[in-house]
């Protein structure tokens, strides 16, 4: 059996919520690309946003945007 990495235990979403969580994930991407750390910076942005869609935040637009300033 595959091991589920520790960000994605019990993270079960209905459709639309994905669909906006990936679309966060991919707008705040847009930010962090090309930095030196950005398979960092995309890791902590994944793991934000499923810490905030868990929390019921499920606009993509605001979930991007927290995603992002939770690293600064």
């Amino acid at each position: 059996m595959a091991k589920v990495a520790p960000i994605f235990q019990d993270a079960a979403f209905e459709p639309e919520v994905t669909q906006a969580m990936a679309a966060a994930f991919d707008k705040a991407c847009q930010s962090v690309k090309g930095h030196p750390q950005e398979i960092v910076l995309k890791d902590a942005i994944a793991g934000r946003i499923i810490e905030l869609a868990r929390q019921g935040e499920h606009d993509p637009v605001r979930l991007s945007e927290l995603a992002l300033k939770a690293l600064s």
